[in-house]
């Protein structure tokens, strides 16, 4: 089994059989067989991956923070939390499980539209081409030219079929 980000979702339409997205940043990379996740030093604070819609990608709560402010959107995501994307407090036991819950409920949302569609590589296609669309949008709405996709993205994004 591969253990990865929303990079699933990229491989499942290629022919892979399965793979899993990890609920932990350590859990979103891969790892070779037998071999344990490297840990990264600890910065102050404590961090709090949440799953930015659109984008698609897990980024900190304080980074979605500093794009928004108070404007951060509402997450539209059925049968999940209702929160302002950026409203979980890291320190806070419940709301790290709702971060959690909203992260699950996220990707499985683009997994079953994934596995429900008749052309999964269309799909893909299609999906590569919202995120991008969706990052121009980011970057008008928050004013910060600097939100990029993380490199890993950026591969599958570019990835010719």
């Amino acid at each position: 089994m591969h253990r990865t980000d929303l990079a699933a979702l990229q491989v499942i339409p290629r022919g892979a059989l399965a793979a899993a997205v990890g609920l932990t940043a350590s859990l979103r990379h891969a790892v070779p067989p037998m071999k344990r996740p490297q840990t990264r030093r600890k910065r102050s604070g404590r961090g709090l991956a949440v799953l930015v819609p659109g984008i698609d990608e897990f980024r900190d709560v304080m980074e979605i923070e500093a794009w928004f402010g108070d404007r951060a959107p509402i997450c539209a995501t059925s049968g999940c939390c209702g929160r302002r994307i950026n409203e979980f407090d890291a320190d806070d036991e419940g709301d790290r499980g709702l971060a959690e819950v909203h992260n699950v409920t996220a990707w499985l949302g683009l997994v079953r539209r994934m596995l429900d569609s008749p052309d999964r590589m269309e799909w893909l296609r299609a999906h590569r081409a919202a995120v991008l669309v969706a990052y121009t949008e980011l970057q008008a709405a928050t004013g910060v030219r600097a939100i990029r996709p993380y490199a890993s993205a950026s591969v599958w994004l570019d990835l010719a079929d």
